[in-house]
């Protein structure tokens, strides 16, 4: 992240994002801090009512932040979860993209990625028609295209939708698993 304090690398990143599970919140940030001193960060946040802290869903969200439907929020926070594997020591900016891709990121080298969670093969098909919409002709795409699958043999679903790798998410323990398409 770009900031050099991590308080303000968490306002940024929740000012962006809108709303996270407090756990990605604290494993996102886990190279900056330890994680019980990132969880007084955001509850020092919540108190000063800059963040809102709901109990049920376990989540921090930005006062402000126009609230996502349900599947658009739901899909924003499968996608963060690769950018907890990736830690925010290994981010410098994240962008949220248009539908159906959740989120673009950038790494401290200057590496772009785009994430998006496909759950149908329309949904792959679309998500490469919007980016077909913001490639120069003629010029090479720089970008990674990960899509996130909920299981490896959904891989079907992105033949020939100009992904470079797909990865699924463990649901208890939210490690993420990388694949290249067509290969093991």
């Amino acid at each position: 992240m770009i900031y050099r304090y991590t308080i303000d690398n968490i306002l940024s990143l929740m000012q962006n994002m809108g709303t996270l599970k407090r756990e990605q919140i604290k494993r996102f940030f886990s190279s900056e801090l330890e994680p019980n001193r990132v969880e007084y960060l955001l509850n020092q946040l919540a108190i000063k009512h800059i963040l809102i802290y709901d109990e049920d869903a376990d989540t921090f969200s930005f006062v402000g932040a126009a609230p996502y439907s349900k599947d658009a929020s739901d899909r924003l926070i499968t996608a963060f979860w690769v950018l907890v594997a990736a830690g925010s020591s290994n981010v410098q900016e994240i962008m949220l993209t248009r539908y159906p891709t959740q989120l673009l990121f950038i790494s401290p080298d200057n590496d772009a990625y785009d994430v998006t969670v496909v759950n149908t093969s329309h949904e792959a098909i679309l998500a490469q028609r919007v980016r077909s919409e913001t490639i120069m002709r003629g010029v090479s795409d720089i970008v990674t295209h990960v899509a996130v699958l909920q299981k490896k043999s959904d891989v079907v679903l992105l033949q020939n939708c100009g992904f470079d790798c797909y990865c699924t998410i463990d649901p208890l323990t939210k490690d993420v698993k990388y694949y290249q398409i067509g290969g093991n």
